[in-house]
């Protein structure tokens, strides 16, 4: 008999750690903002109810969060990772096995606990969760990862937040809720399959499940099967304890104004290799080739874009090393009497750091950068990041994004100190 796998998903997750972080926006509509303050990414349910849309760009609403009088926050990364990585330790008491699916996601295998009553198990999470991060969550519990997310959005959708937990392990009739989910909104399906579906007169997900297994491996191959299994109550997606490596990690931004100095763009990215590499590292990977890119607006009237591409004679980690290679990009890809808009650094080719192949031709003391490599990172994990800084990331930061609305650490820095190896790779 298939096992109970239980999602929990936390509601509004950017808006609601911004109200745990404040208690005097707590009830309060809150927006909050992307990188540069453009578009809006998350709302509360407060700010749902006013009509506010995700995705909106903020100029387009301006009226409606003056006229009510809503919060706005600019995105604070650090500290969604932080409470993000509270959750999960927090669900490593209740089971030995959790996935983190994504930074407010996370399957947990309730195999163990299935004598239990799993709704009050799950309540009991839930009431944990709130009372230690003070982040609402939803709860849904099935047989298999799809039918778990279909009763994750049929509890929010149905029971509001209030009850936040359906299980339809227990309740054993899983045919209803099939036909009360549109066929677009289960978990791979996407678009593309839902208008196909449609033209095959497939509605919801109960009609999918009903298919013939060699009509959906022809239209949709073996994913599209495992996903109709999975709907059938045959588990068929296991847990994944571990993230797979990378393999390439991509770091860019659009600046908070135009730059037409090379001395700016060389500070920015900078900026951008570093946090790359640290990317890099938290993964016990070292990059093979790198890119730099400079670009202008979409909207620019003299549009521009330059990208700059390199093979390592010796796969590395070290930033210092690659800084090297990225600064000379930017010095072939710059123009003069361009506004640019936005640059990028990618790291690829990826492989284990511990298992590169050196060369004989090789001049550079990989020990001696590898050492102070570590002891940059060892500083700034302690005392916070860019205690310690290259040189070529500048102080001047012209080119750093808006972030008008960002909300100020209430919590002892030494707390948000993350420990990157666990946090990053959601960031």
């Amino acid at each position: 008999m298939p096992q109970p796998i239980a999602i929990i998903d936390c509601n509004n997750f950017y808006a609601s750690c911004e109200q745990a972080l404040d208690p005097a926006i707590a009830g309060r509509p809150v927006v909050v903002l992307s990188n540069n303050d453009g578009v809006i990414i998350a709302l509360s349910n407060e700010a749902k109810a006013l009509g506010i849309e995700k995705f909106t760009p903020v100029f387009k609403v301006k009226h409606l969060l003056t006229q009510h009088d809503v919060k706005i926050c600019s995105a604070n990364f650090r500290l969604y990772a932080y409470k993000s990585q509270q959750i999960m330790n927090l669900l490593g008491k209740f089971s030995p096995e959790v996935e983190a699916y994504s930074i407010d996601e996370a399957f947990v295998n309730l195999s163990g606990f299935s004598r239990f009553n799993l709704t009050d198990y799950a309540k009991e999470i839930r009431e944990d969760i709130i009372n230690k991060t003070g982040i609402p969550t939803t709860i849904g519990i099935a047989p298999t990862k799809t039918l778990a997310k279909i009763a994750n959005r049929i509890g929010k959708k149905q029971f509001g937040y209030s009850v936040g937990v359906l299980d339809i392990y227990s309740d054993g009739n899983t045919e209803k809720y099939l036909k009360m989910t549109d066929i677009g909104d289960v978990w791979g399906v996407g678009r593309r399959y839902k208008k196909m579906l449609n033209g095959f007169n497939i509605h919801t997900a109960y009609d999918f499940a009903q298919a013939p297994d060699h009509w959906i491996r022809k239209r949709m191959s073996v994913v599209g099967l495992r996903t109709a299994w999975e709907l059938r109550g045959m588990p068929c997606i296991d847990m994944k304890y571990e993230q797979p490596a990378k393999k390439m990690i991509m770091f860019s931004r659009s600046f908070g104004k135009k730059l037409k100095n090379k001395e700016d763009l060389v500070e920015a990215v900078a900026l951008f290799t570093a946090r790359a590499a640290e990317r890099m590292r938290s993964q016990g990977s070292a990059a093979k080739y790198i890119s730099v890119y400079l670009s202008t607006s979409r909207y620019a009237e003299k549009k521009y874009y330059e990208k700059c591409e390199m093979r390592l004679p010796v796969p590395t980690d070290a930033t210092c090393e690659i800084l090297s290679h990225t600064l000379k990009a930017v010095n072939e890809c710059f123009e003069e009497g361009i506004l640019y808009y936005k640059a990028g650094v990618l790291l690829s080719g990826l492989q284990p750091a511990n298992n590169t192949q050196t060369s004989f031709l090789d001049t550079v003391d990989r020990y001696k950068m590898s050492r102070v490599t570590e002891a940059v990172d060892r500083i700034n994990m302690k005392s916070g990041t860019d205690t310690v800084i290259y040189a070529a990331m500048g102080t001047k930061n012209e080119w750093k994004q808006n972030q008008n609305h960002k909300s100020q650490n209430f919590i002892d820095s030494d707390k948000l100190t993350i420990d990157i190896k666990r946090s990053v790779g959601f960031l």
